[in-house]
């Protein structure tokens, strides 16, 4: 018995020294493998930095840790550049394709041409993802109380906060795997914004869904962001408007439709959309014609009724439909042209 026991000793000891070499030979893995994806980006013109990593997690674990996570590559209009502070991630050892991760924030953006600057700070951020090739199985990122600043080179600052944003994204079930067609789908509640609230004539907080399918996704997946929308033009991918719900006190939007790249590399394609509130915002912006007879005379040339407004609501104008169709680089409105241009997106 007292034999048997001392072999059990040895076992158990045994099996603790192998877990102990792998777990560090997995850790070392680990962050061979992110050098050697920071030399690959670095290679392509994109330059990320992990200041102070640490590795840790034994025994049942493996945690990465960046003070700062840092970013800088070259954009269509110029370099862009990016800093998220107290970034963690960890993934089990028998589970190491699901990850889970956090960052403290905050979070600074510097962008070329007419955004300067963002900053966004937040009470918790928190991300998942499942990795898989050449899209992941499934990513989301869940943000509480969010707070950001945007700041323009000519000076302007826009803020906006919201209670909550989510953003999910997931192979479609439905679709064969061939096509390559990815569900997104982004969340705001209590959304604040004090352009929005110009516009609008209203503090009230807005909540948006927004879901979208997009083709063949994997063509997007390597090179700069020229490179890689004109593989996914060639691929005929589409963007597919599912679902867009806004509603801000006022005013109310639904849409959905399908989108994709012209031969000019510019956006074309039908969304139909109902809108209510639009006029006042239309007149905000100086747009004349939209207002009085005129806004049901432009119903009447769209060939359909305004609808009734939302009884809930009473102060909501009747909704307003806006077949919206974009080609030949304009914004047209059933069959009016809108002076509204489109610009190449790369």
């Amino acid at each position: 018995m007292q034999r048997r026991f001392k072999w059990l000793i040895v076992l158990v000891v045994a099996v603790c020294a192998i877990w102990t070499g792998g777990w560090f030979y997995a850790a070392s893995f680990a962050e061979k493998a992110a050098d050697k994806w920071l030399a690959q980006q670095a290679s392509l013109g994109r330059t990320w930095t992990c200041t102070e990593r640490e590795i840790g997690g034994f025994p049942f674990r493996m945690a990465m840790r960046c003070k700062t996570l840092s970013f800088s590559g070259q954009g269509r209009s110029g370099r862009v550049q990016f800093s998220l502070a107290n970034v963690r991630a960890i993934a089990q050892v028998y589970n190491p394709k699901f990850i889970l991760a956090e960052a403290d924030g905050p979070l600074e953006v510097s962008l070329p041409g007419r955004v300067k600057s963002v900053k966004a700070s937040w009470y918790g951020a928190r991300a998942s993802l499942r990795v898989a090739k050449p899209v992941p199985e499934r990513l989301s990122v869940h943000i509480d109380k969010l707070q950001a600043q945007v700041t323009s080179n000519l000076g302007d600052e826009e803020k906006i906060a919201a209670a909550s944003a989510e953003f999910h994204l997931r192979p479609a079930p439905d679709v064969t795997a061939d096509i390559g067609s990815t569900d997104v789908a982004i969340l705001a509640n209590q959304l604040t914004s004090s352009l929005a609230n110009r516009l609008a004539g209203d503090d009230a907080p807005a909540n948006a869904v927004i879901s979208t399918r997009i083709t063949r996704l994997p063509a997007l997946l390597a090179g700069p962001p020229a490179a890689w929308l004109e593989r996914w033009r060639q691929a005929k991918g589409t963007l597919t408007l599912q679902n867009v719900k806004v509603d801000k006190g006022p005013l109310a939007l639904d849409a959905s439709g399908q989108l994709q790249l012209d031969d000019q590399h510019m956006l074309e394609g039908r969304i139909n959309a109902r809108a209510a509130g639009f006029r006042l915002v239309l007149r905000k912006l100086g747009v004349p014609g939209f207002s009085g007879a005129s806004g049901a005379l432009i119903s009447g040339l769209l060939g359909q009724k305004a609808q009734a407004a939302d009884s809930k609501k009473p102060q909501r104008e009747a909704y307003m439909p806006l077949p919206l169709e974009l080609r030949d680089g304009f914004v047209w409105l059933g069959p009016v042209k809108t002076g509204v241009r489109l610009k190449p997106l790369y």
